[in-house]
């Protein structure tokens, strides 16, 4: 058995009826914690306002821009990574040579 929710609509369905109530919009559903948590999606049969349409691609361009924000910033930590581990291989050559000169 699978449970399955849609709005507020619960329903236990058998393993084979899924993909045809997935298509009908329901979502595959599990209770953890005392709650329903969505663990597999509806494939069809949902239909979105042109407000929720617009919020969603509003949201998406600003995660967009922060990825990309993100992006730029990772780049510049691995600039400076490579530059300290560049830093850190010299420093260890002058060790290894200070090491072999006798002392006085």
């Amino acid at each position: 058995m699978v449970t399955m929710l849609k709005e507020n609509r619960l329903l236990n369905v058998l393993e084979d009826q899924k993909a045809e109530y997935l298509q009908k919009g329901y979502d595959v559903v599990e209770l953890a914690g005392g709650e329903y948590q969505v663990v597999e999606r509806a494939t069809g049969g949902k239909s979105y306002t042109v407000a929720e349409y617009r919020k969603a691609v509003d949201d998406l361009e600003v995660f967009k821009e922060g990825y990309l924000r993100l992006e730029d910033e990772v780049k510049g930590l691995r600039g400076l990574v490579e530059k300290h581990e560049l830093e850190k291989a010299n420093l260890r050559k002058e060790i290894a040579a200070l090491k072999k000169t006798p002392a006085k």
